[in-house]
């Protein structure tokens, strides 16, 4: 399946150099020719009439080279000086820092905590909070 096919049925590029190497001799792609080989598809379809190029090139080595070779030259300091600010800018700003809730939750707590026991002990009137909502609340 050629990339533009591959573009317009949806489906991306079934191996990761598929459509990336070209041939030296004549600039045809380099396609998969039987079972994980590269070769040059001018050769492989057209023959030495069109390209004498019959190199042929396993899958796994080219990707394991390309991937040595983009990790060799990502560390170079000069793309790490330039990567990173482009990094956190694509990542966005730093969030703000969270306010601390430990005081509102221990009151939030310990407001629970005297509704639950007045309401065991059957007199809810004894809280100040909730008698004041009671008498607040309308009457049925």
């Amino acid at each position: 399946m050629s990339k533009a096919d591959a573009i317009r049925t949806g489906a991306g590029p079934k191996y990761l150099l598929s459509s990336l190497l070209r041939c030296a001799h004549c600039g045809s792609s380099y396609a998969i020719a039987g079972r994980d080989v590269y070769a040059c598809s001018g050769h492989t379809n057209s023959g030495a009439a069109l390209c004498r190029n019959d190199a042929r090139l396993h899958r796994t080595v080219a990707e394991k080279e390309l991937m040595a070779g983009i990790k060799r030259a990502m560390r170079a300091p000069e793309i790490i000086e330039e990567f990173c600010p482009r990094v956190r800018a694509a990542l966005g700003k730093p969030k703000a820092k969270v306010p601390d809730n430990a005081p509102r939750i221990a009151e939030l707590r310990a407001q629970i905590d005297h509704l639950a026991d007045a309401i065991a002990s059957g007199a809810p009137r004894t809280s100040t909070v909730l008698a004041a909502r009671l008498a607040a609340a309308p009457k049925a």
